[in-house]
């Protein structure tokens, strides 16, 4: 029986499986939280421009209305 293949990829552990399928498996507890702070830093600033923005407020209120409607469901489903 052949052995599975495995590398170190990406961050992440690549393993090939018997079916020689492709199987990536990566914990976020395997990403350092440095490297989680300087994506933040990143996206900030476009986030920002885009959540300040006409676009961006009129998207922020349709997800809080669809999160308001899915918890009085959630509630009303307990509730049944």
């Amino acid at each position: 029986m052949k052995k599975n293949r495995m590398k170190f990829s990406a961050g992440g552990l690549l393993n090939w499986n018997n079916d020689r399928k492709a199987v990536i498996t990566m914990a976020v507890c395997d990403i350092p939280d440095y490297e989680f702070e300087n994506l933040a830093r990143s996206f900030l600033p476009a986030m920002q421009k885009y959540f300040s923005s006409e676009e961006g407020m009129a998207a922020y209120e349709k997800w809080l209305s669809e999160q308001e409607e899915e918890t009085l469901e959630t509630e009303e489903a307990k509730a049944a």
